[in-house]
């Protein structure tokens, strides 16, 4: 498959999917959690920046490691990030004391579109030398 890598299980590359997935559902729980509930020793962007950069990083891994989406991974894996940040915030909106936020939403996308960059521009590098 991926890097010229023996063919996979159907198990194996379903297991390449549990990071992301467990990851959503930790940033699903922390976005259902009232302000009082949230810990106040950082601004709430750093908290959104680190969630989201993981998740990029999560998504870009599960997706290059499929051969039909290897070469698209950082375009699947920014849609995907920018979509499930989209809902995290409208969730938001539905927990007490909490509110979608636009700057929120913005924070979210700079982090994957970092992130994704930073490994394009890593792996290009690697590639090059």
């Amino acid at each position: 498959m991926a890097n010229g890598s023996p063919q996979r299980t159907k198990t194996q590359s379903l297991l390449v999917w549990l990071p992301p997935v467990l990851w959503m559902v930790l940033i699903y729980r922390s976005s259902s959690l009232s302000a009082s509930e949230m810990p106040s020793f950082l601004p709430d962007y750093v908290f959104h920046f680190f969630a989201y950069a993981v998740l990029g990083a999560l998504f870009l891994r599960a997706f290059g490691e499929h051969k039909t989406t290897l070469v698209k991974a950082p375009f699947w894996a920014i849609s995907t990030s920018v979509i499930y940040a989209v809902f995290d915030e409208l969730h938001q909106s539905f927990v007490p004391t909490r509110d979608c936020s636009f700057k929120d939403f913005i924070v979210d996308v700079v982090a994957v579109l970092l992130i994704v960059l930073i490994a394009v521009l890593v792996k290009k590098d690697k590639m090059g030398s």
